[in-house]
């Protein structure tokens, strides 16, 4: 399974959309903290595994596998209270730029996972910019004023 995270950076953290083909899986949310650069994101651009975790505490989660260490998507509540580097999945965002109904969308995005994994497919996000067209081009989609 092949997923495709498109990423904004804001100066408030950055937004971005999951998708598997020209499905929608999820929105993201990557938190800003005063302890990080503001607009740095959980893990830079690029391709990687992405594998099933599971705690008492938050129950089945991802985990996307880099080499400078795991970034887990968590609901949001959980990253605010962990003050924790993580994307949170929403189902959208209010006018403020609030994640909403972020535990569901963690659930609807963990299943789908989960249930490609069973089935003996190897998961893989690629994470890329929308700022940078020729990217966005390669996976066939639409780019405003191209």
């Amino acid at each position: 399974m092949r997923l495709l995270m498109i990423r904004r950076y804001r100066r408030d953290g950055t937004r971005g959309v999951v998708t598997q083909g020209h499905k929608i899986l999820a929105l993201t949310f990557e938190q800003a903290h005063e302890a990080f650069h503001p607009r740095l994101p959980c893990i830079p651009e690029g391709a990687y595994p992405v594998s099933p975790g599971y705690s008492e505490k938050q129950g089945w989660y991802l985990t996307v596998k880099t080499a400078h260490g795991n970034c887990p998507f968590l609901p949001a509540e959980s990253i605010k209270m962990q003050k924790s580097r993580a994307i949170a999945p929403a189902t959208f965002f209010t006018a403020e730029g609030k994640p909403m109904f972020s535990r569901l969308a963690n659930v609807k995005l963990t299943t789908a996972i989960l249930e490609a994994i069973e089935k003996g497919e190897e998961v893989v996000l690629e994470i890329i910019s929308e700022n940078n067209p020729e990217t966005v081009r390669s996976w066939n989609l639409k780019v405003a004023n191209s």
